[in-house]
């Protein structure tokens, strides 16, 4: 529950009189004096305004309509011209917009200041211990079971799944009937051949084979994104591992990426690999030589 100061109160107190004020002001002035009404009419922004950055969007929404309804009537009795008219009802919009703008500005604001100051979770040793290893087929897939071998394997008790994640090719006016069947066709092989490829980079950082098990999920319409979060559930696994691929922001736009929406929304910390970028020499460019992957970001949520 909220708990509110005097001095918050009061702030709040000052929204309604100001609106009574304004309002009186308004209907006890002569209709004859348009411009004083011009004025009073945009003094009703004020109390909107402190109402959105005290409570928010529905703060400012609901002042915004309480002023509507008390300034409507004397829209009616007011003198009224076509221009007079079609100003005072573009203000009674411009209320509610400002008023829901600046709230919900306020709103996102907030949250975003209680999430940058949330408290740590308690220790626990159970971090690296499930591993889960998203593979889609990609170079940077098979860079993600390298590294998730090389910080975890030195574990004994740490166990690996390997999470095969087929390429979203859907019907449209790009993809004809063929390319579909060959898509499905080939989708069994190509996850059999990424967990092998897998299975023997993480034996190489050393985890054995009885510590590396493999879940290819049925093919259901689900996005990416969620199959991993659905398996992390239903697994519990500590960390997942994902491949990182570099897109445009209107490629993101328009069809996703997985590894950010999983930074987000992931309830474990999450490690992006991006693929190794090879440079002239033949070698990872901005990388020492053993160097097997570049981890663009990570996240860890209570």
């Amino acid at each position: 529950m909220t708990s509110f100061s005097r001095r918050d109160l009061r702030r709040a107190a000052a929204i309604p009189v100001l609106v009574a004020v304004i309002t009186a002001l308004h209907y006890g002035t002569d209709p004859t004096y348009l411009h004083l009404h011009v004025l009073y009419r945009e003094l009703y922004f004020v109390p909107i305004l402190l109402a959105a950055l005290r409570f928010g969007k529905w703060g400012g929404l609901g002042t915004a309509l309480a002023t509507t309804a008390l300034y409507a009537p004397h829209i009616a009795i007011s003198i009224r011209t076509p221009e007079s008219t079609v100003g005072n009802v573009l203000e009674i919009v411009f209320f509610c917009v400002f008023g829901g703008i600046v709230g919900s500005y306020v709103d996102i604001r907030r949250g975003y200041e209680k999430a940058m100051t949330r408290p740590e979770p308690g220790p626990t040793d159970r971090i690296g211990r499930r591993v889960l290893v998203c593979l889609d087929g990609s170079a940077a897939s098979q860079s993600a079971a390298s590294c998730a071998g090389d910080l975890f394997g030195a574990d004994p008790e740490t166990s690996v799944t390997l999470l095969w994640l087929p390429p979203d090719v859907a019907a449209g006016p790009f993809t004809d009937g063929r390319t579909l069947g060959e898509a499905t066709s080939s989708a069994s092989r190509a996850a059999d051949d990424a967990i092998k490829r897998a299975t023997s980079a993480l034996q190489e950082h050393g985890v054995g084979e009885g510590r590396v098990g493999a879940a290819i999920p049925a093919g259901g319409g689900e996005r990416p994104s969620d199959v991993v979060l659905r398996a992390q559930r239903e697994g519990h696994h500590d960390v997942i591992v994902v491949p990182g691929h570099r897109l445009t922001r209107a490629q993101e736009f328009l069809f996703g990426n997985v590894a950010v929406r999983l930074v987000r929304e992931a309830p474990c910390p999450v490690l992006v690999v991006e693929e190794p970028t090879v440079g002239r020499g033949g070698g990872p460019t901005g990388a020492d030589p053993g160097e097997h992957a570049n981890a663009l970001s990570s996240s860890t949520s209570g």
